[in-house]
């Protein structure tokens, strides 16, 4: 108990004053922040830890903060839907240790926030199909803390495990397991926790580890080498692995796809359609090196220096398109031709080949 609260207090500062309704704030200032505290007795940097968390949550707009006390930091959001898409992805943690978010109204001290309940997803094994229904789940969510929701993913809810999400009191040890009496049968089901940070080994409470246990308080740094894993009461088997997050078949059906970009690591006989447009423009090339070395073979090596955009190659592409659409007249063209051809004679110049 903090110092201030043992101090008696004279009368007059028991009589106190009355708070008058123009003195309060706007119920609105409230309704986009969250405290939140960091569940650990070590200590640790704030403004990493702050930045961190701001990071870790990814929102386009900026979120304010504010240290209250040493372990208590308010969180004011942007929009309401940020606020709710960081409590929805949770639970988060720093270092290692859980960040507990909880909501505020403003009308709590500080000292009154219940700081100490975090919110995790865990997942029920061995439970047979019969029973993954909702209200099971509800019962099953009661029994560790306050039922949240359940996954009703037909691959979660019909696969290797039911998920349930669930608020928990952080005070408390973590519950392992279950024994549900069904048909004349003791079935025994066991859990296991998302993201689950550090916890005790040997009192299952979260927030620190085997070596700053009170159960081990009296053990020295030799004594913890006596411990066998194995006759730990908890242990990594709690955690739970991560869910999948790309299907499978998405992905092979991804890296079949064609592309240009495949044939530079095929080097099979087959040829992408990239490879063959680029030759049919190499044989283009060719055929126009070859008419224009037999031009220059017919006029000596010179040629005469005219508009290039017009020429004989092209004066049959213009009868071509002229004749297919019927409504140019070609003789005009033969005489952009002819005068062309007897334009002004230009100096001509002597090719060498190199």
């Amino acid at each position: 108990m903090e110092k201030w609260k043992e101090i008696p207090l004279s009368k007059e500062e028991e009589e106190g004053i009355t708070v008058e309704s123009e003195e309060i704030c706007g119920e609105e200032t409230f309704q986009h922040t969250l405290a939140g505290s960091l569940w650990t007795d070590s200590s640790y940097n704030s403004r990493a830890f702050t930045s961190t968390m701001i990071g870790a949550w990814k929102l386009r707009n900026p979120v304010e903060t504010q240290q209250l006390s040493k372990n208590l930091f308010l969180f004011r959001f942007s929009t309401r839907r940020d606020l709710e898409s960081v409590l929805r992805n949770g639970p988060w943690s720093f270092d290692r240790n859980i960040l507990v978010l909880a909501r505020v109204s403003g009308e709590e001290q500080s000292s009154e926030l219940n700081m100490h309940y975090g919110v995790f997803w865990f997942r029920v094994y061995q439970l047979p199909l019969m029973l993954r229904s909702e209200s099971m789940a509800k019962k099953l969510g009661g029994i560790l803390g306050v039922f949240e929701e359940m996954d009703m993913k037909e691959a979660n809810r019909n696969g290797r495990f039911l998920r349930i999400k669930v608020t928990i009191d952080l005070k408390l040890p973590l519950k392992r397991g279950i024994v549900i009496r069904f048909k004349d049968k003791n079935l025994r089901v066991h859990f296991k926790y998302e993201r689950l940070p550090t916890f005790c080994f040997i009192c299952g409470r979260l927030g620190h580890q085997l070596k700053d246990c009170e159960v081990t308080g009296e053990l020295n740094e030799d004594g913890f080498d006596d411990i066998e894993e194995q006759d730990l009461l908890y242990g990594q088997w709690l955690r739970a692995s991560p869910l999948p997050t790309v299907n499978d078949d998405f992905k092979k059906k991804d890296t079949s796809s064609s592309s240009c970009s495949r044939s530079l690591f095929n080097n099979s006989s087959g040829q992408s359609r990239c490879e063959s447009r680029g030759k049919e423009k190499e044989g283009e090339g060719e055929v126009e090196q070859t008419k224009t070395d037999a031009a220059m073979n017919n006029t000596g090596g010179q040629v005469n220096n005219i508009n290039p955009t017009i020429g004989e190659g092209n004066t049959l592409e213009i009868e071509e398109v002229a004749f297919s659409l019927g409504a140019v007249d070609i003789s005009k063209a033969e005489k952009i031709k002819g005068d062309i051809q007897k334009g002004p004679t230009v100096k001509k110049k002597k090719w060498t080949r190199r």
